[in-house]
């Protein structure tokens, strides 16, 4: 069973000179339970565990001409806590089961600037580079550039496009349970103590002449 709650508001403040300030705070409460049934065998298991979420974003915008930039700073803390819990069934005398107890903190701090050009008005071009530190289990920082390019073809009614991301994701706040049982407990990317990078290629078109509309995309991604 998994519950999944989220807090947050979103406030705007409209400048002078084309500025634009958003701040998103918010609160997010993850909680998961899994009970084993009573007539499972050889072993019952259950682990329930609990992650609570504490962030803001926090963004300035500018429009100018040809130009729309932003640049922000994005934060989040968290605090996890897992029980773990594991009994023989039928109960035996001679096994004692594992029960573990865990919490984990992590925090990550993320600086972003991105920028949208049109230098004509078939043409836009857009850019940015996000710095991330993250700070958990490991301590790690990463350097994620961002491309993009967009070209529009009037007689033919069709904007074509690419774009290209390389992306930070954290790893994950846990570890492997049952680390003194002789058969250990394995979780997907858990054992993975390095950072995931994504690396994302994007290119496709769009047509836009009504009431026809086309969507073309090849994907290509890859991930360690």
């Amino acid at each position: 069973m998994e519950k999944d709650a989220v807090l947050g508001f979103l406030w705007v403040d409209t400048a002078s000179y084309g500025l634009i300030f958003t701040l998103s705070p918010y609160y997010h409460l993850a909680d998961a339970h899994y009970v084993a049934g009573p007539g499972d065998t050889p072993s019952i298991l259950n682990e329930d565990s609990r992650a609570h979420y504490l962030g803001g974003r926090a963004m300035l915008q500018a429009c100018e001409k040809n130009h729309s930039a932003r640049m922000g700073v994005e934060v989040w803390a968290q605090r996890s806590n897992t029980a773990f819990r594991l009994r023989a069934n039928p109960p035996d005398p001679g096994l004692s089961g594992i029960d573990q107890q865990e919490t984990h903190r992590a925090q990550n701090e993320s600086l972003f600037a991105e920028d949208e050009y049109q230098p004509a008005s078939w043409l836009t071009l857009d850019g940015g580079v996000r710095l991330v530190h993250y700070g958990g289990l490991v301590h790690e920082d990463a350097f994620s550039p961002r491309l993009g390019a967009g070209l529009r073809v009037p007689r033919f009614g069709w904007t074509l496009h690419g774009y290209y991301a390389y992306y930070y994701q954290p790893p994950p706040l846990g570890k492997n349970f049952g680390e003194r049982w002789s058969l250990s407990l394995n979780s997907t990317n858990v054992l993975n103590s390095r950072f995931l990078l994504d690396t994302s290629n994007t290119f496709g078109g769009t047509h836009t002449v009504n009431p026809r509309q086309i969507y073309l995309e090849a994907r290509y991604r890859f991930h360690y």
